[in-house]
């Protein structure tokens, strides 16, 4: 797995938009996220392939005025940097009688560093065919152990995690991966309907 293709497209973008938003604002961030999940699940009658609940992918940026906070999040960085900018400036004019309030003032430290992680993984030598086959074979497994059991269900998830992050002095990436496996054993014990779960990252 390598690092997100769509973020990495989005890389200047994102340091033009710094560049604009610094104009205006004293401290400027942006969090890009791409994470994809892909869920099979597999039980005595069915089985599928699809994105799990956790697929997301867009950008939050954030931006501090000396005394105030403030976040905007949007799916897609794209177009001109300096109408962009000025149309996230205008969403955050704050008046007179709020900024009269504000008490005392914050300096956020944002000292230059350049820097990526990458957790290697090895999802790139399993077909989703061969995972499903697996799921498959540890479905009909779990169900031979008893007459008793009703079903099972195998739940294999993997998600893949990229993460960009640019201030003014920072460039960050993160890339890394997980996978999570449940087995669930439906059976019948005394006229009763019981339900049991391992699960393991």
């Amino acid at each position: 797995m390598a690092f997100s293709k769509f973020l990495d497209a989005k890389r200047q973008d994102c340091k033009a938009l710094v560049a604009e938003l610094r104009k205006d604002f004293a401290y400027v961030s942006v969090l890009g996220v791409d994470i994809k999940t892909t869920v099979i699940r597999v039980d005595r009658n069915t089985s599928s392939i699809g994105p799990g609940f956790d697929t997301e992918c867009g950008f939050v940026v954030k931006m501090h005025n000396g005394t105030v906070f403030f976040e905007y999040s949007l799916d897609d960085i794209a177009g001109s940097m300096t109408e962009l900018a000025a149309q996230i400036s205008d969403a955050f004019r704050l008046s007179a009688a709020l900024t009269d309030l504000a008490v005392g003032k914050a300096h956020l430290a944002d000292e230059p560093l350049v820097q990526s992680f990458a957790r290697p993984n090895d999802f790139e030598n399993y077909t989703e065919a061969q995972l499903l086959d697996f799921c498959k074979e540890q479905c009909e497994a779990l169900l031979s152990k008893s007459e008793y059991l009703l079903n099972a269900m195998v739940n294999l998830q993997q998600m893949e995690v990229s993460k960009l992050f640019v201030s003014e002095n920072r460039e960050l990436t993160q890339n890394y991966a997980w996978v999570n496996g449940i087995l669930v054993a439906i059976y019948r014990e005394n006229d009763k309907v019981v339900q049991a779960y391992e699960s393991a990252n």
